[in-house]
């Protein structure tokens, strides 16, 4: 284990808001998969994920974040994906993907 256990926080509405904290592996992947498909994401203008409070995240965890860029893409919905810290952005670095979402600063 690394560090803190997950905790998500999601805020619903027009600017929907969901905000990670602690470690985005397989089981914390899954409980954003099942919080993003429990959102009426026709309701939904602009969504900010903020991956500012994460820890870690793995290869598992990147693709989660991926399937919400896909899910927003599928419903028209604006999504910005707030710069998690120098290890989480590593993963998107390594993996030439950085370019592919919508980061702005946390």
């Amino acid at each position: 284990m690394h560090g803190a256990a997950f905790e998500l926080r999601a805020s619903v509405g027009p600017e929907t808001v969901i905000a990670l904290t602690g470690e985005l592996d397989i089981a914390a992947a899954a409980q954003l998969d099942r919080t993003l498909t429990s959102i009426d994401l026709s309701a939904v203008q602009r969504l900010t994920l903020d991956l500012s409070g994460l820890e870690f995240m793995d290869a598992v965890g990147m693709r989660a974040v991926f399937r919400v860029r896909d899910i927003c893409l599928e419903d028209s919905v604006a999504l910005t994906v707030l710069r998690g810290p120098r290890a989480v952005q590593r993963v998107f670095q390594l993996t030439n993907t950085e370019r592919l979402l919508p980061f702005e600063p946390a």
